[in-house]
């Protein structure tokens, strides 16, 4: 299992985290094509009776905090959202759901995660279906 981490190797997850930050985030700009796929895609899903759940998945402390900035709060996530209510599909953040914090490196939960996450939305599933 090539994404297991049984312990946190915390000085290979902030570097790793710094550099991930270089790469995607400086740079990022939120575009509306990014949402016009996504709308497409939940259309598609409803027309088609397809459950979809929107997940913003959880990532490393140190480059949480640089997700977690205004300009990916208040704008990206924040139509994520909207898109969700208006095609009545769930929405789960899990930086704020989940309390599993081993990482395979930063933006990778470990699998040792997904079992208890998994679980989360069938039961999320189940309340709604």
């Amino acid at each position: 299992l090539a994404y297991t981490a049984y312990i946190n190797d915390e000085k290979k997850l902030q570097k790793d985290s710094e550099r991930m930050a270089k790469i995607y985030l400086n740079q990022f700009k939120v575009d509306n094509t990014q949402f016009l796929f996504l709308e497409e895609f939940l259309k598609k899903s409803r027309e088609n009776n397809i459950q979809v759940f929107l997940i913003w998945p959880r990532v490393y402390i140190d480059y949480r905090k640089e997700l977690a900035s205004p300009k990916m709060r208040e704008t990206w996530w924040k139509k994520v959202l909207e898109l969700s209510n208006k095609y009545n599909y769930p929405s789960f953040d899990f930086n704020e759901i989940s309390d599993c914090d081993l990482f395979y490196d930063a933006s990778h939960q470990s699998t040792l995660c997904y079992e208890k996450q998994i679980n989360y939305l069938v039961d999320e599933y189940e309340k709604k279906y």
